[in-house]
């Protein structure tokens, strides 16, 4: 079977989150027929699973589906364009690929081994697709272009998550910076759209696999280097999956965000039905064995040469085991607390014990992308700057920063994936529809 099929299950699933994309954010504003998507497509099962659910959609009610796809190639000797071209062809759409190779390193100035500079990297083709769609607003004139990305609900989800690790108010600042919005105007007769708003990762994952779409890797160091997304998806977002998997709708935070953009849905949109149990969560980028050398790394910055800031904290309980048991429980209030109870790695190294240490994985996951007092997350904005600033007493040659780029120099002090563990990641997201 392939993506050019009969709808299965899992595709009449997601027409039905599709189909409410469409009723509730784009047909009250355009008709189908005058719509000019313009697909950006990465190579990845997300934006080529949107082509495939858009394009069904209009098939089932009979609309002229005019969709230009594109793709920004933005490194040398990548794939995506081979894989892209035959994909499209089934789906009878013709494949814009833009060179942007030149561009993005002079732009850029990378070098090996640095952290991935995924906002960066994606501003150049934020760039390029204004300049995309500003050719199409003048080539279709009183149409409506379009621009749609693969960002699913999971997506949003993750981005709400890592601000909310790093203290920073998540909706307030999503909504501020426009943000997860499923539908903006971008400027004259030229939108934004997230066809994929309603749908959760494993979903899109499961109908991939079943419809053997092909995808492929774009070839940036992230796979290597990983920025801030990878990081927070494959450390709170794999230890938060063990909790429900369907960890996304227990947040709050996504629902209310698109409330703040007008979109109201049910909790019948998400059955878990089709979820991929068999495969690994989130273990693509880092190093298998990067958790484990967590705590030496930050053995090696710690500066424990004034106690009295010691005295600052309640050694009856950890601050970590308290942040365990509120994420466990979905429970993102923030604390206030009179004295704030000392994080378990500090307390440990006061007591010059790293026997008492016994972290589990996922604690060693939480050390390894916000530090040693990773727990600070579920504390209220005084209690928080309070603690960040005994963080920047007791490790003062590590910033911990948003764009979390400390995981680097443990990369880059362990050194990369292994081939193995890389072969391994392609198996579980890189299919071949003609196997």
């Amino acid at each position: 079977m392939n993506a050019s099929t009969k709808p299965s299950g899992v595709s009449n699933y997601l027409l039905k989150k599709i189909e409410s994309f469409m009723n509730r954010l784009v047909l009250p504003k355009f008709h189908p027929n005058k719509i000019v998507w313009l697909a950006s497509m990465s190579g990845g099962k997300d934006s080529s699973s949107m082509i495939v659910l858009l394009k069904r959609w209009y098939e089932k009610y009979n609309f002229d589906f005019t969709c230009h796809p594109f793709y920004v190639n933005q490194w040398q000797n990548s794939p995506v364009i081979d894989t892209l071209i035959p994909f499209l062809k089934t789906q009878k759409l013709n494949l814009i690929s833009i060179d942007a190779v030149r561009r993005t390193r002079e732009t850029l100035n990378y070098q090996a081994s640095q952290q991935a500079p995924c906002t960066e990297c994606s501003g150049i083709r934020r760039d390029i697709t204004d300049e995309l769609a500003a050719e199409m607003v003048g080539k279709y004139e009183g149409r409506p272009i379009v621009v749609i990305r693969g960002t699913h609900y999971t997506d949003v989800a993750i981005s709400l998550l890592w601000r909310y690790m790093l203290g920073i108010e998540p909706v307030q600042d999503m909504h501020r910076k426009r943000k997860g919005n499923p539908l903006v105007k971008i400027a004259q007769r030229y939108y934004l759209a997230k066809p994929l708003i309603f749908c959760l990762e494993d979903e899109i994952h499961f109908f991939a696999i079943h419809e053997r779409i092909s995808v492929s890797c774009c070839g940036c160091p992230g796979c290597k280097n990983p920025g801030r997304r990878d990081i927070v998806r494959e450390t709170i977002g794999r230890t938060i999956n063990k909790y429900s998997n369907l960890w996304e709708l227990k947040m709050p935070f996504v629902q209310k965000l698109l409330e703040t953009y007008g979109v109201s849905y049910g909790s019948d949109m998400f059955s878990g039905k089709y979820m991929v149990e068999s495969l690994p969560k989130y273990t693509i980028h880092l190093p298998s064995k990067l958790p484990e050398m967590a705590l030496s790394f930050w053995d090696k910055h710690l500066n424990l040469s004034n106690h009295k800031n010691l005295q600052d904290f309640d050694h009856s309980i950890t601050l970590d085991q308290i942040a365990k048991e509120k994420l466990h429980a979905f429970d993102f209030k923030k604390n206030d607390f009179d004295k704030i109870p000392i994080p378990k790695y500090l307390l440990n190294r006061i007591k010059n014990d790293k026997l008492a240490d016994k972290y589990d994985y996922d604690e060693l996951l939480m050390l390894t992308a916000f530090g040693p007092f990773w727990g600070k997350c579920i504390l209220s904005d005084n209690n928080y700057r309070f603690l960040e600033n005994k963080q920047a007493h007791f490790f003062p040659d590590v910033e911990i920063n948003d764009k979390l780029g400390h995981v680097n120099s443990m990369i880059n002090l362990l050194g990369p994936p292994s081939d193995g563990e890389l072969l391994s990641c392609k198996k579980m997201l890189h299919f071949n529809r003609n196997k």
